[in-house]
């Protein structure tokens, strides 16, 4: 988190979105998924925002492999997991889903 906060007080958006990466990663080990989650997609749309849509991709991917799991998705309006989340929650996982 150390990393995150540097990274915030200096504006360097591409350092700022890979210190959020790993940080995601480390909460993902701690099982702090939902806390993961926000935390890659926070990365996620700081690369968006730069045209890198490459490095987004990779870092949804990484967050798929490693909190795929635990993340749910609707289709047809139908829950593809046993885990019941709000409707907010569902958009933006399936939203993360389709990226990767």
């Amino acid at each position: 988190m150390c990393a995150v906060r540097n990274q915030e007080k200096t504006h360097r958006q591409g350092q700022l979105a890979e210190a959020l990466t790993t940080h995601g990663r480390a909460l993902a080990r701690l099982e702090r998924h939902s806390a993961s989650l926000s935390t890659f997609r926070r990365a996620i749309n700081l690369y968006e925002h730069a045209d890198s849509m490459m490095r987004a991709a990779e870092v949804a991917l990484a967050m798929v492999q490693k909190i795929g799991d635990h993340l749910v998705a609707s289709e047809h309006g139908q829950i593809l997991s046993s885990r019941a989340l709000g409707q907010d929650k569902l958009e933006l996982e399936h939203h993360v889903i389709k990226l990767a």
